[in-house]
């Protein structure tokens, strides 16, 4: 999902960085990727050019 965005955000001057740990999650599949889609799309659309997004995930201590 990060890889297909890369490009819009590079023209918007926004560097997507990600940190990616296996995390278990419940709930809907469609509806948890629909959220993470969003919160990808919102920081291209509202981001300021030459700042980063970072995604993080990781099981909950």
């Amino acid at each position: 999902m990060l890889a297909a965005r890369r490009d819009r955000a590079a023209q918007r001057g926004i560097d997507l960085a990600e940190q990616l740990t296996p995390a278990v999650t419940v709930g809907d599949r469609g509806l948890i990727e629909s959220l993470v889609t969003n919160l990808v799309d919102n920081a291209i659309r509202h981001n300021h050019p030459a700042l980063f997004s970072r995604g993080t995930t990781r099981p909950e201590a």
